[in-house]
């Protein structure tokens, strides 16, 4: 439902003349109106929602002399306008109510409804959307049952939800409540798609001002007739673009989810049993697409520190060649560091910089040492090319020696040096230097992302803004200190001839734009289903990693490297205490498990100091938000898809029936007659055709077989391309 602004001064003549039309068009008869809303004044009661009390506080004075101050309309999700009805002083729940009822009576007195998609009728809801539903479906029932208990079925039947623009006034509780994002069957609505009809109404209120109210209700329902005719005239092209449109953004959520899915590993065993629907707990509403532990901005950052500063690859050396590699990898590393903090220390002179470069330097030093002497040993092939690189003048900084790995070598000079051997050893370690960059570089975004939704709620202060823009710069090099390590990692794979160069490897190059992430703190915000998280999320999934093959391949060599699998890092379960176990019920351990996640709701749902164990339940449930609110927007776009679907379909038979009627209606009648219904079944034929040839150019022909089922096919469909 949605409202109008058309107004009318108060006169004389207002109210003495009615509507043509009694009743029969989209406005109800005025007398009956009118009484219905002298017994059912507004309701009294006090709101909980931020949205409506900001409505209920606008200035009543903008209607000072206005007998109507605008319109409620009833329309379908494609904007045809079903119902009106005229605001007197304000909308109220009564108008709200008289409309909607109007609606549902339009199929009233028609007989039993069939439906072509031989569903049940028990299985048939109505889906509908208020600015306001939220306080105005809580005693929608009990209205209805007094004043309309012909529709009470109907209304029982009925889901509500807020739209999306909307919505985002509304208390954040209503998004995971009301939100039409978060609820099934509900597809893709426009963000405001009931105030299209808007921009014509707006136009048309100066002119029906002045007129009296029934010249004025006819007026506005010639414009929306005329409204509704034209989008009749184009629902083919509307559908078969919202279709398309449908199939390209599924296809790209689904890519998205499938790659979170695999990220997520095991996790999804345990997510997708999860609930979906919305609980209260006290005050507050639980959702799977809320985060409901918000740690402080200072504990989100120390996490980050102690993990990257701390931070160890996935592939453990076991033997003395897999060492050599992993300890050039780790000097590189070192190199890179010393190479961006000399960076730094060009654009700020800082005493403490200069001094952690001679540190870092010094240590490098001690192990750029040792590690060559290692290399004498194993590679004293590039001995001389070593020394050569002592011997330059002016000397080489430590950070830009080249250590001569096979990776430094084309493929000619690696033969020629008889790396081959040594070289594929490198191609796996540096595979796995890859899948660590990956991983680490999410952790870090994750960290960017959740301080920025905490910057701009929380700091106001210039304290504050100076501090978190610091640790938002640290953050930001940390982040491109960790897309260079894939990158050189992903550089040397090509070099050493393991990976292929173009955009369709398993690492493929990667940007700054495939770090973005939409925040799992924040509630959802318009546009976000045009949206979808960057490459770096899903990476992990889709990137080879060293396998069980790999691994037994590397079992021909002289001193085969042992490997662990670069899997997501696991924590380690304390088993040094030994505790006694008791054996407990299903049903006390279903009520410790509520009880468990009310606490953790109401202690951990503010922004406070958290131990490290709840840092990691924090972390935890970033990625389970991400991966619901992901899994919502697939099912949102795939149900997009079906119902568009269903709905050309609709368009043709209701086009051929019409066709059909037309062609009856020329039978036996006047030369005139018959000329305009035979021109009437033409265009009707006409529309149902390009119909069809809109369904059959976007890949769906076989729907238009001759019994041919649209339940089928979606069952089929979905089977091919499940979720999990």
């Amino acid at each position: 439902m949605a409202r109008s602004r058309y107004s009318d001064l108060k006169s004389r003549r207002s109210l003495c003349i009615v509507s043509s039309l009694g009743g029969k068009a989209h406005f109800p008869v005025d007398r009956d109106y009118r009484a219905y809303l002298k017994e059912n004044p507004g309701s009294t009661e006090k709101s909980t929602c931020n949205y409506l009390k900001a409505v209920n506080k606008q200035d009543k004075k903008k209607f000072k002399n206005m007998a109507i101050t605008g319109t409620v309309n009833a329309q379908c999700s494609h904007v045809f306008i079903l119902s009106s009805v005229d605001l007197h002083y304000g909308e109220k729940f009564s108008n709200g109510d008289y409309a909607l009822v109007s609606s549902l009576r339009l199929y009233n007195g028609r007989g039993k409804m069939t439906f072509e998609l031989r569903f049940e009728i028990d299985d048939v809801d109505e889906m509908a959307t208020y600015d306001i539903a939220c306080e105005y479906t809580i005693h929608l029932e009990s209205r209805i049952a007094k004043n309309f208990p012909d529709v009470l079925v109907k209304v029982k039947k009925m889901r509500w939800g807020v739209s999306s623009l909307h919505i985002q006034g509304h208390q954040e509780d209503c998004m995971y409540k009301y939100g039409t994002a978060y609820l099934s069957c509900v597809g893709h609505l426009h963000g405001e798609t009931a105030e299209q009809w808007w921009p014509e109404a707006n136009q048309l209120g100066p002119h029906v001002r002045q007129m009296n109210n029934g010249h004025r209700q006819d007026t506005i329902i010639d414009h929306q007739n005329d409204w509704n005719y034209k989008k009749t005239a184009g629902i083919g092209e509307m559908l078969a673009s919202e279709l398309r449109r449908g199939k390209q953004q599924f296809e790209e959520k689904l890519r998205h989810f499938n790659g979170l899915s695999a990220s997520a590993g095991d996790l999804v065993k345990k997510w997708k049993i999860m609930d979906r629907t919305p609980r209260r707990v006290g005050k507050d509403i639980i959702s799977v697409y809320r985060h409901n532990t918000i740690p402080s901005q200072q504990a989100i950052y120390q996490r980050m520190l102690a993990e990257d500063e701390r931070f160890k690859g996935s592939m453990v050396p076991r033997n003395r060649i897999a060492r050599f590699i992993n300890d050039a990898l780790m000097i590189e590393e070192d190199q890179r560091k010393i190479q961006r903090a000399v960076t730094e220390s060009k654009e700020q002179d800082l005493q403490s910089l200069a001094s952690e470069i001679a540190k870092r330097r010094s240590k490098l030093k001690a192990r750029l040492t040792a590690w060559r002497r290692e290399q004498r040993e194993i590679m004293p092939q590039v001995g001389d090319k070593v020394a050569l690189q002592s011997q330059q003048l002016p000397s080489i900084q430590l950070e830009h020696e080249r250590l001569f790995l096979p990776s430094d070598f084309v493929e000619v000079e690696r033969q020629e040096l008889r790396l081959g051997t040594l070289g594929s050893e490198e191609a796996r370690w540096r595979e796995g230097q890859a899948f660590d960059a990956l991983r680490a570089t999410q952790s870090v975004v994750k960290t960017l992302r959740a301080l920025l939704d905490h910057t701009a709620r929380h700091d106001r202060q210039q304290k504050q803004r100076s501090r978190a823009g610091d640790q938002l710069r640290d953050i930001i090099r940390r982040r491109d200190f960790r897309m260079g390590t894939y990158d050189v990692a992903r550089k040397a794979m090509i070099t050493l001839g393991s990976l292929e160069p173009g955009p369709q490897s398993s690492f493929p190059p990667l940007s700054i734009a495939d770090t973005f992430m939409k925040s799992v703190i924040k509630k959802r915000q318009l546009g976000d289903s045009h949206l979808t998280d960057g490459r770096w999320f899903t990476m992990t999934a889709s990137s080879s990693t060293p396998s069980q093959s790999t691994q037994q391949s590397s079992g021909s060599t002289k001193t085969p490297p042992i490997m662990s699998g670069t899997q997501m890092p696991k924590r380690k379960i304390n088993t040094s205490r030994t505790v006694k176990v008791q054996p407990v019920t299903a049903e006390e351990t279903a009520q410790k498990a509520e009880a468990r996640s009310e606490v953790k709701w109401r202690d951990l749902g503010k922004m406070g100091k958290l131990t490290s164990e709840e840092m990691d339940e924090w972390s935890q449930e970033s990625d389970r938000v991400q991966w619901f609110r992901a899994e919502a927007e697939v099912e949102r776009w795939r149900e997009h898809v079906e119902m568009r679907l269903a709905e050309l379909l609709r368009s043709i038979r209701s086009f051929r029936k019409w066709d059909t009627v037309w062609t009856e209606l020329a039978d036996g009648v006047q030369a005139g007659y018959c000329a305009y219904a035979k021109q009437k079944a033409h265009m009707n034929r006409c529309r149902a055709e390009r119909c069809e040839a809109l369904l059959e150019a976007a890949g769906y022909k076989e729907l238009l077989q001759p019994g041919a089922s649209l339940v089928q096919y979606v069952i089929a469909k979905r089977a091919r391309q499940p979720l999990y």
